[in-house]
């Protein structure tokens, strides 16, 4: 009995140690998040200032983050955070595993402005996951872009990989640019060989990229692409929004990335909190910090500053930065498409990237 006791400890001692940067404090709402998470760096921020104004018997809240989901689900049944930051996709998962609660009788009377379209996306919205904004494919340039659509966007690539064999566009989480542009032609993308190849337009999509790549006028490797387009060193970068928060981007052109039909669905990665309070754990300080953030406008600002398109307060939020009035304009004329993390695509986007690397590897010069 001492010795399993003892190895329990021990187990329990070395996930506190590993798994995070710091074991939060039990008397604080616990937020967990991924270190790459797109929201992170303002809800930091966030935090700070709520917890110099809270009132009353509400915690403060405290944030604990991971370098990926499988070190963060390692102590789920251990410790159960009382918000997880992820994507709709994800707290879909969560709620299938019985990890997520339902709060939304403590919202009653302020409950939150979702869009329509928001809230019949999923039950969950509102109650147990609180959506802040959407990250989506955008295409930045030191000028207007003129391109119809992505096959003209391509080739307009390919051309100039054929003359000078330099990159006219660098392309960056590729599963997510198939889905949107597929998406918008009103196609599924499943990311699953055997079901795309019966696509007609996935096998133009995936062309017009291999082609791009063949010819060196399309590239996937440089990460700092929006730097090298600032420098003029490359014409034009096909990045997500939240790859441009916190970054001067006041002399460039930034529009949607141009996809198959511009009347169509837009996809976007969402980021928003999962409530994953436990048993016998008090509710009400988390409900405050939510009402608290989702109130005057806060997580608007919150996504806008995020590189997110905001899923409330985009009929009332302004801005002075051309970039940011994109967001608040897309937020409030367009309804993003979130995926169904039971779907295809999200069960097998990670094999896709792998996939289409070593397809392009046979291919590029």
């Amino acid at each position: 009995m001492k010795k399993s006791l003892l190895i329990f400890i021990l187990v329990f001692s070395l996930f506190l140690t590993a798994c995070g940067k710091a074991p939060e404090s039990r008397d604080s709402v616990s937020i967990w998040c991924l270190e790459n998470e797109a929201i992170l760096p303002e809800l930091k921020k966030a935090a700070e200032k709520y917890n110099k104004n809270v009132k009353g018997d509400y915690l403060p809240v405290s944030i604990r983050t991971f370098t990926d989901f499988d070190a963060m689900t390692q102590g789920f049944s251990a410790l159960l955070p009382d918000l997880i930051v992820c994507t709709q996709a994800k707290a879909e998962e969560l709620n299938s595993m019985g990890l997520c609660r339902d709060i939304g009788s403590l919202f009653i009377g302020r409950e939150i402005p979702f869009p329509d379209y928001i809230r019949k996306r999923s039950a969950q919205n509102g109650r147990s996951y609180f959506p802040v904004g959407g990250d989506i494919p955008l295409l930045c340039g030191s000028d207007e872009q003129g391109f119809d659509n992505f096959k003209a966007l391509s080739a307009a690539a390919q051309e100039q990989g054929n003359k000078s064999g330099l990159p006219f566009l660098s392309l960056q989480r590729l599963p997510e640019l198939f889905y949107y542009e597929m998406l918008s032609a009103g196609k599924e993308f499943h990311a699953v060989r055997e079901k795309d190849l019966k696509s007609p337009l996935y096998k133009e999509i995936y062309n017009a990229i291999a082609d791009g790549l063949f010819s060196g006028g399309i590239t996937t490797e440089d990460e700092n692409a929006v730097e090298l387009v600032k420098k003029g060193l490359l014409p034009y970068a096909g990045v997500f929004g939240s790859a441009l928060q916190a970054t001067d981007v006041s002399k460039l052109h930034i529009s949607l990335m141009p996809s198959m039909n511009s009347q169509g669905e837009i996809y976007a990665a969402s980021s928003g909190f999962a409530v994953c309070i436990r048993d016998g754990r008090e509710q009400k300080s988390t409900a405050q910090f939510l009402s608290w953030m989702f109130s005057e406008e806060r997580a608007g600002r919150l996504s806008i500053k995020s590189g997110l398109v905001p899923f409330t307060d985009a009929d009332r939020l302004q801005s002075e930065n051309p970039f940011e009035q994109l967001l608040i304009a897309i937020g409030a004329e367009k309804e993003l498409h979130l995926p169904e993390f039971n779907g295809d695509f999200a069960q097998n986007q990670n094999n896709f990237d792998e996939y289409f690397k070593a397809q392009m590897a046979n291919v590029t010069p």
